[in-house]
């Protein structure tokens, strides 16, 4: 048994009935514990909302993103994906492209980002796990309108559902024109910036509603290890040249990663806050305690010097009464002087030991 443990134990489990000093042990092992259990479950509360944004960030956006240094569309989309695809530690390498629009439906309008994939991508895998409506695919098929799934909040705000058709219009496009789209599904991914403005649809849709010149304007790359992006991207810009940018997951999502870091270190400054005032407060308790009670080592020292001065007045009386009777009472007078003197050097000590 440790020592510690059978200490305490030694103390609690005390022979003598010590009440007040077993129930204050009893409450401060108490308080430690609730302050214990409460840190832990703050700092559990806090990284497991903090692991869920994670996954469910990289679930839905690509882990590197791959553009041209000068802004342009990508003209070799192929040829860059081959190489990437190349580079260690990459797992996949699509085409996408974010192109904003003003979507309009029954209810009302709304604005909105175009989300062009390709069926085989990272992306299309997790809008299927996301389905919370119709389907979940963005597969071209032989129908007069492009199909498109649109977020759960941008579906209520425009009232559209599964089979209605919904206008776009691109801001690519120097001339106000309309495309007429068919919602096929709806996604909840369960961020609201993405229910609120994504719309994903095939690439090829999302080029031709942008124009015939436009082409894929970044490359969407999974990681095999999302930890070790800073080091992929790394080897992806030796690879493509100082033509080529990368934006990792991380670049891109540090406002809301620096918010979560900074609500943890505040939830950790209150806890440790609440955990000293209550450990200021006992220590007060037990110094007015002590000031209430006196020192115990005063008391002692007073409580010696006057019970050997009571038994001394007690021999003297003794002492006297047995002269009296020997002698008639002619000691009488020396043993009363002697009581007196052993009184007086009584109350003398008791007051000086007491200031």
């Amino acid at each position: 048994m440790p020592y510690e443990l059978f200490l305490a134990l030694r103390y609690l489990r005390s022979r003598h009935k010590r009440r007040l000093a077993r129930a204050t042990a009893v409450a401060a092992i108490i308080g430690i514990a609730m302050g214990v259990g409460a840190l832990i479950v703050t700092l559990a509360l806090s990284n497991g909302f903090r692991d869920e944004m994670r996954d469910k960030i990289l679930q839905g956006t690509a882990h590197i993103n791959v553009l041209r240094t000068d802004g342009y569309p990508l003209t070799d989309s192929e040829l860059l994906k081959g190489r990437i695809r190349a580079v260690e530690g990459v797992l996949t390498a699509s085409a996408t492209t974010y192109d904003g629009a003003v979507a309009r439906g029954p209810k009302g309008s709304a604005y909105a980002v175009l989300r062009g994939i390709e069926p085989e991508a990272a992306e299309s895998m997790a809008l299927q796990s996301w389905s919370f409506e119709g389907s979940g695919s963005v597969r071209s098929q032989p129908t007069s309108e492009p199909l498109v799934v649109l977020g759960v909040e941008l579906a209520n705000r425009l009232g559209a559902k599964t089979g209605d058709i919904i206008q776009v219009i691109p801001a690519e496009l120097s001339n106000v024109a309309t495309k007429r789209v068919r919602v096929s599904g709806i996604f909840r991914s369960g961020l609201f910036e993405y229910d609120s403005t994504w719309i994903y649809l095939p690439l090829e849709t999302a080029i031709s509603f942008s124009g015939d010149n436009h082409s894929a304007s970044i490359i969407s790359v999974q990681v095999k290890t999302p930890d070790e992006v800073k080091r992929v991207a790394s080897q992806i810009r030796q690879t493509l040249g100082a033509n080529y940018n990368t934006i990792d997951w991380q670049q891109a999502n540090q406002p809301l990663f620096s918010a979560l870091a900074l609500e943890r270190r505040m939830g950790l400054f209150i806890i440790g806050l609440i955990i000293a005032i209550h450990r200021c407060q006992h220590r007060m308790a037990q110094l007015q305690m002590l000031d209430c009670l006196g020192n115990p080592l005063r008391l002692i020292l007073i409580d010696r010097p006057r019970l050997a001065l009571g038994d001394r007045t007690l021999a003297a009386a003794a002492c006297t009464h047995l002269a009296q009777q020997q002698e008639g009472g002619g000691a009488v007078v020396p043993a009363f002087a002697d009581i007196r003197a052993a009184r007086l050097f009584t109350d003398g000590m008791q007051a000086l030991f007491a200031h």
